[in-house]
């Protein structure tokens, strides 16, 4: 699972990261943030050591690894291509997904920027709703947890789909069959 930004800020402002790294960690899937995203989280002016500092713990105990983009590589080929389109978060944790050898994921909000891209390379997206969905379905959290979370996000400006409560979310994606359970690393 490749991490942009604004995925691991929406649980990291809200003082729940151990949803987002229980999630993959259950699921068996390798947590890599890109350097990219590193440098965005840690030097934005917005962001405080609260926010970086379970990261940077997670960094050191190896829960997460970070990677960087080989500049003469033709990584860095398709990562120059990308920033011409998006931000460099986006952009890094795409190239590396769809440069990795094992199937990739990235965990992003940003939809409209990044969507049809992974789709023409076979990448994945996991938003923060489906982040919230496989919790409550390995029940790492409740449905109260989840809508009350759910809440807070919409309420601090979160792009998240239109349901109004988590739990509608839910049963809106059962009903069409969304089936999320997939091996992940």
């Amino acid at each position: 699972v490749y991490a942009d930004t604004d995925t691991l800020s929406s649980f990291l402002n809200r003082n729940c990261f151990n949803y987002f790294m229980k999630v993959f960690e259950t699921l068996g899937a390798e947590i890599i943030i890109p350097k990219m995203v590193l440098n965005e989280l840690y030097h934005d002016d917005m962001r405080t050591g609260i926010r970086t500092e379970p990261i940077k713990q997670m960094i050191r105990g190896k829960r997460i690894l970070e990677e960087d983009i080989d500049p003469f590589s033709d990584e860095a080929d398709t990562y120059y291509e990308l920033c011409e389109m998006m931000d460099a978060g986006e952009a890094s944790a795409l190239t590396l997904a769809k440069h990795s050898d094992k199937v990739a994921v990235v965990a992003s909000n940003n939809m409209s920027d990044i969507a049809r891209y992974a789709r023409q390379n076979g990448i994945e997206l996991w938003p923060t709703a489906r982040i919230l969905q496989e919790a409550v379905d390995l029940k790492i959290i409740s449905m109260e947890q989840a809508n009350n979370l759910w809440k807070k996000m919409k309420k601090d400006g979160l792009r998240l789909p239109i349901d109004e409560t988590f739990e509608a979310y839910y049963k809106r994606n059962m009903l069409i069959g969304n089936s999320m359970r997939k091996e992940v690393s």
